[in-house]
């Protein structure tokens, strides 16, 4: 699923590429700064087959995520603002009227406990206005690549805590992909910025992981068949289709 890329992350300059970005609630209307990641800073890596992004010396989605600490809205960054007149009002009275912020100073950075704390309040907020499937499962796929980034790090994986991050990793990503697929019959694209055919190659992706080979069988052959498919695109379907053969040879086999 994941591809080594030697991509090791060191705090220090991690912190270099940060900056505090100024703005103002939608809901509250209070002004407050927020970690950005410097665009200046960035040497983009290969992608994740299934799209995770991958920056040299960082995890960007750590930063993702904008959070009012005076009334509690966070969302993923551009979702964050404009919202609709409803939706503020859900807000409020959903949560931000009865949230006490914390009090803590401003964080210098975030590591990937807080990343994905902060994911789960924009899940509850997405919830809340009544957001688009597709930008909730969105966030529910930052944690499970957030949880599989810091499973990389990790030395031992043998320890319950590195198996504890692996089950927090499927639980979101098992979410990610049942929204995602709601998605298409409900809603129009694009899917959280993704187009049909980039969605689908996604949803092929995440189906391999679950082992529902049927599901990514009709895919992959339905991007490779398709020509409006990029190139680019189809060459990788060829190739995730000769794993998806593969491994349903294995799985006959091992059924006798």
């Amino acid at each position: 699923m994941a591809q080594e890329n030697g991509n090791k992350m060191d705090p220090a300059a991690e912190k270099g590429m940060l900056l505090a970005a100024k703005m103002t609630c939608p809901v509250c209307d209070t002004k407050f700064t927020t970690l950005r990641v410097k665009s200046s800073r960035l040497r983009r890596l290969d992608s994740d087959p299934d799209l995770r992004p991958n920056y040299q010396g960082i995890d960007i989605l750590k930063y993702d995520v904008t959070k009012c600490e005076c009334c509690g809205y966070a969302s993923l960054n551009k979702y964050f603002e404009p919202i609709s007149v409803s939706q503020r009002k859900w807000l409020k009275d959903g949560k931000c009227d009865n949230y006490e912020p914390s009090g803590e100073p401003p964080a210098e950075m975030f590591d990937f406990n807080q990343a994905v704390v902060r994911h789960k309040e924009v899940i509850e907020c997405d919830e809340i206005k009544h957001a688009p499937l597709s930008q909730k499962a969105m966030a529910q796929i930052h944690i499970s690549w957030l949880r599989r980034r810091q499973m990389e790090e990790m030395e031992d994986k043998t320890s319950a805590f590195y198996q504890g991050l692996k089950q927090e990793h499927d639980k979101y990503y098992r979410m990610a992909y049942e929204n995602f697929e709601r998605a298409l019959s409900e809603e129009n694209p694009p899917y959280a910025g993704l187009d049909d055919r980039t969605m689908d190659y996604l949803l092929c992706n995440m189906a391999v992981y679950f082992k529902d080979y049927g599901k990514a069988s009709k895919l992959v052959s339905d991007l490779i068949t398709n020509p409006a498919t990029p190139g680019r695109m189809k060459e990788k379907c060829r190739d995730l289709k000769d794993v998806i053969v593969a491994e349903v040879k294995k799985l006959k086999e091992a059924e006798g």
